[in-house]
């Protein structure tokens, strides 16, 4: 019994990382990929660059120029950054606070009020 759900789950996980996989790569056609064709109604099946020909219309892929040497789109990267914590401020005010500790120290004076700051923080 034991052996046949560890034979489910791992066909549950192969199934779920397949399908992920998959489903990139089909809405890949789909995908924003050039703002002319979009400027033009989302014409790329006409008006393509041959950059964009295997996206658009595969059979772009013989108009091209003497100069088209590379091309490359990328169609499913991003990147996205957040920081709900202010980090990057956490970490300014962590450098200002070692600034006055290490300035506190040097002059040797307001070092115990500095080292307590640069605790608290």
């Amino acid at each position: 019994m034991m052996k046949k759900n560890y034979i489910a789950l791992r066909s549950l996980i192969a199934s779920s990382v397949l399908f992920a996989f998959h489903a990139s790569h089909a809405s890949a056609a789909t995908s924003y990929f050039e703002a002319r064709n979009d400027a033009m109604g989302g014409t790329g099946v006409a008006s393509s660059h041959y950059g964009a020909a295997p996206l658009a219309n595969p059979a772009l892929l013989t108009k091209h120029n003497g100069s088209d040497d590379f091309s490359l789109i990328l169609p499913s990267v991003g990147a996205q950054l957040s920081d709900p914590d202010d980090i990057s401020g956490k970490a300014d005010n962590a450098r200002d606070d070692w600034n006055r500790f290490d300035s506190a120290v040097d002059s040797r004076t307001g070092v115990e009020q500095a080292a307590a700051d640069l605790k608290n923080r």
